[in-house]
């Protein structure tokens, strides 16, 4: 799944798996968050499930502020799929 495209955003974010198959597990989930080819970054579930806005200006120091809003929203809604896609 697609969180963000460049016709619309500063970012280009998606969910990709780290095994590339369906049997990977929930902290193997990956969302590749890329800020405008500058940096591009892909967090595993496990590290986003700890990330906050710090984090993300540390990572990405070319963001502005609405940028990291951004970014947040869309990890959210990452850390919501995978958690609704590994419901025990």
């Amino acid at each position: 799944m697609t969180y963000s495209r460049w016709s619309n955003s500063n970012w280009y974010s998606f969910h990709v798996t780290g095994t590339g198959d369906d049997s990977a597990s929930k902290d193997e989930q990956v969302l590749s968050l890329w800020h405008c080819m500058d940096t591009m970054i892909d967090w595993t579930y496990k590290q986003l499930i700890l990330i906050n806005k710090s984090g993300i200006s540390l990572s990405y120091p070319e963001v502005s502020d609405d940028d990291i809003d951004e970014a947040m929203v869309i990890i959210k809604r990452f850390i919501t799929e995978v958690n609704n896609d590994f419901k025990d």
